[in-house]
Formats: C-alpha cells, structure tokens, sequence
C-alpha cells in the first residue's frame, strides 16, 4: 500500500492516518449508534415492567372486589355473621361446607360452569 499524504490546514497526514482517523469516525457513529439502541431497549423494558404491575394491580382490585362482594352477600343473608369474630366465621364456614349435600351442591354447580365455559 503506497503511503501518500495530504495536506490539512498546513498539516501534512499521511494516507494511513487519514484511514485510521476515517476507521475512528465510523466506528464511534456505530457506537452512538449501539447507544441509542441500547436505550431505546432499556425504555422499552420499562414500559413491559410497568404493563406487569399494573396488570397485577388490576387483578388485585378485581381479587379485591369479588371477596368484598361474596362477603357481603353472606352477611345479607346472614346478618349475625357480623358479630362474630374471623376464626369464628372460618369455623362456621367450615362446618357449613363439611355437610356432604353442601358438599354435593357445590360440586354440581362447579361442574355445570366447567360445562359452560
């Protein structure tokens, strides 16, 4: 490769550093490059972790929502249940749910849902 120069405001520069300086120039613009890139990855990574929260947020007020809802119908029906204490509900509720034609009523309409759906 014949090594000639060029001369830059009054520098002489030989042909290899003009290369190298030309080498630099596209390397650094693909650097910049990657960067952007990177960021717009970062960004976009983000935007997914918000989605997910919110989506968990969501489908904790609908949790939220839905046990309010049961609980209240019980208490409407059975207004006494207000006085009792948490254990107290759950032991009633397990006593209520171990007769086998609750058992057996529940199991029907599970089994009808599954056949809508």
């Amino acid at each position: 490769m014949e090594n000639t120069e060029t001369i830059v405001e009054g520098y002489t520069i030989s042909s290899k550093l003009t290369k190298a300086l030309s080498d630099y120039e596209k390397a650094e613009a693909i650097h910049q490059k990657t960067l952007k890139r990177c960021e717009q990855l970062e960004h976009k990574v983000t935007l997914l972790e918000n989605r997910i929260e919110y989506q968990k947020k969501q489908e904790r007020k609908r949790r939220t929502h839905r046990l309010c809802t049961r609980a209240g119908h019980i208490e409407s029906l059975l207004p006494e249940t207000k006085e009792l204490t948490d254990n107290q509900f759950m032991a009633f509720c397990d006593a209520l749910f171990s007769y086998p034609k609750i058992k057996e009523l529940v199991s029907k309409l599970l089994a009808k849902v599954k056949e809508e759906n």
